[in-house]
Parts: C-alpha cells; sequence; structure tokens
C-alpha cells in the first residue's frame, strides 16, 4: 500500500516539477528574464533528476525487460545527469540565494566562489562515492546516486537557508525579504527530512525531502507569476507619456511610435495593418526596425523596456 501511494505522490511531483519547468522555459524564452534564468537553471536540474527518479523507480524492470543488454548503458547515463544535476541544484540555489543579499561586489564574488568550490567538491564526492564504490553494477548505482546521493545533497541546502534567515533583517527591499523568507521555510526544515529519509525511507520511491523542493516550488511559481504580470504585462493606467518619451530617445519614427502604441496593447500584425491601412509585410519590417533600435526580440521585453524607461 506505501510503494503504491509513494509512487503516485512520486509522479505528481515529477508533474510539478515538469509543469513549472515548463512556464518558466517559455517566461525566459519570450522575456530573457535573468531572475527567471536562474529559477530556470533549478528547475531543469531537479526536472532531470525527478524524471531519473521516476523512470527508475516505476519504469526500470518493464525496460530492462523490453531492452535487455541496453539497460546498463541507460541506468549509466541516468547516473551520470544525476551526479551533474545534485550539484547543479545545490549551485543554483546558493546562487539564487546570494543574488537577494545586499552584498557589494567583492563579498559576491567570494560568495560565488565559495558556492562553485562547494558544488564542485561535490560533484567530485558523487563520483567517487557512487562510480568507485558502487561501480560494478550501474544499476546498483544510479539507486544509491536517486537516493544517497540526493538526500545528502539535499542536506547541503540547510546552509543556504541558514545564511538567508541570517541576512533576512538586514536586507531593506521587501520584495527581496520575502523572496529569502521562501528559502528559509522551505529548506531550513530539510535536516529533519533527510534523516528520517536515511533512517525509514531509503526504499521509498518518494522522499521526505521533496516536500521541501514542493513548498519552494510553489513560492517560485507564485513569484514567477507576479514578477510575469507586475514586469511584462500592461498595466490599466495610460502608458502613453513613457511610451512617447521612449519613442524619442530610441529614435523611433512617428509612423513607428503609432506601431508600439498598438504592439503593447496586445495587437496582432494584422489587426495592426487595419487600423493603419498598410500591408502586414509593412508591419513587419517597421516592426523589426522598432525592435532592433530598442534592443529588444519581442513585445513582452518592449513593454518591459518602456516601463523601466527613466
Amino acid at each position: 500500500m506505501w510503494r503504491l501511494a509513494s509512487e503516485f505522490f512520486l509522479i505528481c511531483h515529477f508533474s510539478l516539477i515538469f509543469s513549472l519547468t515548463f512556464l518558466c522555459t517559455v517566461f525566459f524564452i519570450r522575456t530573457r528574464d535573468r531572475i527567471v534564468g536562474r529559477l530556470l537553471l533549478i528547475l531543469t536540474a531537479l526536472f532531470i533528476h525527478s524524471f531519473a527518479s521516476l523512470f527508475y523507480n516505476i519504469f526500470s524492470d518493464e525496460l530492462a525487460a523490453a531492452v535487455g543488454q541496453v539497460a546498463p548503458g541507460i541506468s549509466l547515463f541516468l547516473l551520470v545527469l544525476t551526479c551533474v544535476t545534485v550539484p547543479v541544484v545545490i549551485y543554483g540555489v546558493c546562487r539564487y540565494m546570494l543574488s537577494l543579499l545586499e552584498l557589494n561586489e567583492k563579498r559576491h564574488r567570494i560568495g560565488t566562489g565559495i558556492i562553485t568550490v562547494c558544488a564542485l567538491f561535490f560533484f567530485l564526492f558523487g563520483l567517487y562515492f557512487i562510480v568507485f564504490l558502487h561501480g560494478s553494477d550501474w544499476s546498483v548505482a544510479l539507486s544509491h546516486a536517486l537516493n544517497e546521493l540526493f538526500i545528502y545533497g539535499s542536506l547541503f541546502l540547510f546552509f543556504p537557508a541558514l545564511t538567508a534567515a541570517i541576512f533576512l533583517k538586514r536586507t531593506r527591499e521587501i520584495r527581496n525579504r520575502q523572496l529569502l523568507l521562501s528559502i528559509i521555510i522551505s529548506f531550513i526544515p530539510i535536516g529533519i527530512f533527510a534523516v528520517i529519509d536515511l533512517l525509514r525511507l531509503m526504499d521509498s520511491a518518494y522522499k521526505l525531502v521533496y516536500l521541501s523542493y514542493v513548498v519552494f516550488l510553489i513560492h517560485v511559481y507564485l513569484f514567477t507569476s507576479r514578477h510575469y504580470m507586475h514586469r511584462y504585462e500592461p498595466e490599466e493606467k495610460d502608458l502613453s507619456k513613457l511610451t512617447e518619451c521612449f519613442c524619442l530617445a530610441m529614435e523611433i519614427s512617428e509612423r513607428e511610435g503609432e506601431i508600439v502604441r498598438l504592439l503593447i496593447e496586445g495587437r496582432s500584425n494584422n489587426e495592426i495593418s487595419e487600423s493603419l491601412f498598410i500591408s502586414q509585410n509593412t508591419v513587419k519590417t517597421h516592426v523589426r526596425n522598432i525592435y532592433r533600435k530598442a534592443g529588444v526580440s519581442n513585445r513582452l521585453q518592449l513593454l518591459a523596456k518602456i516601463r523601466s524607461h527613466p
């Protein structure tokens, strides 16, 4: 009964990570936003790990029977991915936390160096622990990587949560304080979860440490949605003055300025051509010129640049 429940929770966990990874990928492709890019790094690593865990715990026996001798090669491939993704998660969460702290450039460089060294050390430790100690059977090695290595790596995330707690009151910006608080809430309990997993749930498909990631992912979803709506969706207020100043600063012509106003209203190229009584090819040419002058690649980036224009 517990095995079925554990596999069900693992499937739900994978579905949540897949959905948020897809959502952040779409946001990042459309906006090239740096904050979304940092979150996407963490989500991609978690997605790869959850896929490997789902594959091993639910589909490994069926696949081994179907492909036969190829199964060890697949296990080795997933093992390498797991050994890479665990330090990437550590690096991503720590870098994300560091970006929220109000530190000078020198301390940021020192922090980045420490994070990089820790992630590299854990990667080498993972290779030694998995390959050299359990390398005779890649399937067994994969099991150790998905269980012990991931739990030990997750336990490391207690330290960025502790750092976030120390710097929380020193952070003046409200948004950064909220994001630091989400890291604290997510990863402070992970030490207790990791101990329970190591003592009681080593053979379970679903681990308690996944709960910390679920809480973190919920915060990621809420923040990404608010960040997207605030920065890239037009508000009800009039943007005409900002648009006018932006067009003057970017040396955008009067006709192109008319197209800019229609673009930020969400009009399609066809609707713009009908409104201005010009062909769609002419609209496309004007749009390309506007994007080139503004240094953007789509209308979401254009809107963000207009709203941030002094």
